[in-house]
């Protein structure tokens, strides 16, 4: 099986946040945003790999400060949804579970297929589990959406911090 290069799998998990983007929005789904921003880390960290491996000079610094912002907003985001997540857990609003779990498992596959040639995405797509069995198992789908929202932040927390490192150790 030929391999995707590292600029063709960067392109297809933008596709991919963008699919799961507009699905949570449509279901109203905290943990699929969530979700989405887990592929966008995926994805930073492609870049990084990508101009490193080619060696733009110019671009090392950009890169630094282009990755701390792009964290920056993803922290941001997480603490946005977990403080949301915290103030609906209370409601009842539907959440449309049938539709979210198809998606998060279409882009659950694709990111497999993606790993084939970049070991990063394979642990986003494991990450789909509790999102496919939270929803086909429990039936308060309002709190389980709540939750795994939560839970998928804290794991955005810890991998920004992980990418930043590793962004920082890249430069010296």
């Amino acid at each position: 099986m030929k391999k995707l290069g590292i600029p063709a799998v960067i392109l297809i998990s933008f596709l991919l946040i963008f699919i799961q983007t507009a699905g949570s929005f449509y279901c109203k789904s905290f943990s699929g945003f969530s979700y989405a921003a887990l592929i966008i880390i995926d994805a930073f960290l492609l870049l990084t790999i990508l101009v490193n491996k080619n060696e733009f000079a110019g671009l090392k610094k950009a890169q630094l400060v282009s990755i701390i912002l792009n964290i920056i907003v993803l922290i941001i985001l997480s603490f946005t949804l977990i403080f949301k997540s915290l103030v609906v857990i209370k409601t009842t609003s539907a959440v449309n579970t049938n539709v979210i779990i198809l998606i998060t498992l279409f882009t659950s596959i694709i990111l497999l297929i993606c790993s084939f040639s970049n070991k990063k995405f394979i642990y986003t797509s494991i990450l789909s589990i509790p999102i496919i069995a939270g929803f086909s198992l429990f039936e308060n789908y309002h709190l389980t959406d709540c939750v795994l929202s939560i839970f998928f932040c804290i794991i955005i927390f810890i991998r920004s911090i992980i990418l930043i490192k590793n962004s920082i150790l890249d430069r010296q």
